[in-house]
């Protein structure tokens, strides 16, 4: 994707907008039991509601999408301490490589 600087803007403009509404949200794209532990984790811990978006997508909406994401993982870390992202990222990555590990052995007996 090819990334429009006047789009990343507009994200993170509308992204300070919503924060200061106080409507948290987060542009992402959620499958499976991994999508909704993600949705349920960003809810309960940074009470930011988790947007699920599609892999078809256009330059437009991926550079809106990567300014907003990028500013709310700002206020994120800004509340809750650097790295609180990443950190809770890192949770999903590692539920959602469990999942596919019990799943691929499931498949081998």
């Amino acid at each position: 994707m090819k990334i429009i600087p006047a789009e990343r803007a507009r994200g993170r403009t509308q992204c300070e907008s919503d924060i200061s509404e106080g409507r948290l949200q987060l542009f992402w794209q959620i499958r499976s039991s991994w999508g909704q532990f993600m949705a349920s984790l960003f809810e309960e811990r940074f009470e930011i509601h988790v947007i699920p978006v599609s892999d078809i997508t256009n330059d437009k909406q991926c550079s809106f999408r990567g300014g907003y994401n990028e500013r709310i993982s700002e206020h994120i870390d800004s509340l809750f301490g650097s790295g609180s992202m990443d950190a809770a990222l890192a949770e999903v990555d590692a539920y959602r490589q469990l999942r596919y590990r019990e799943y691929l052995e499931s498949r081998s007996t």
